[in-house]
């Protein structure tokens, strides 16, 4: 019977790894989301949201135009309509949270670029 129950677990786990592993390469999320890559069409700093016409988010959605929440701590300062921006959203709970956005192209060194 032991002999039976550890090659169940041996097997369940093996799936879970090749699950894992098979959501990685489809383009699934990381800790810290998904990247995507968009120009701004608003931002609501008081409301802590932006809209954003974004490119294909592979492994979320399809390019359009949707409003997202914006994580606390994370800086709007620069982020305005017409600013092409690179960006991560999370996606829990029914929610699509950005948790980082800086304009495109932009170094993050915690330095101004200059215009």
């Amino acid at each position: 019977m032991r002999g039976f129950e550890g090659r169940r677990v041996l097997v369940m786990v093996l799936a879970l790894i090749a699950l894992g592993v098979s959501m990685a390469a489809c383009g699934g999320s990381t800790a810290d989301g998904f990247p995507g890559r968009g120009v701004v069409e608003g931002v609501d700093a008081a409301a802590r949201t932006v809209s954003l016409n974004h490119e294909d988010i592979p492994g979320l959605m399809k390019a359009m135009t949707m409003t997202f929440e914006v994580a606390p701590g994370v800086s709007l300062e620069g982020i305005g309509a017409g600013v092409e921006v690179d960006f991560r959203v999370t996606h829990e709970n029914g929610v699509y949270t950005v948790t980082a956005i800086e304009v495109a192209g932009a170094v993050s060194s915690g330095a101004e670029s200059a215009p």
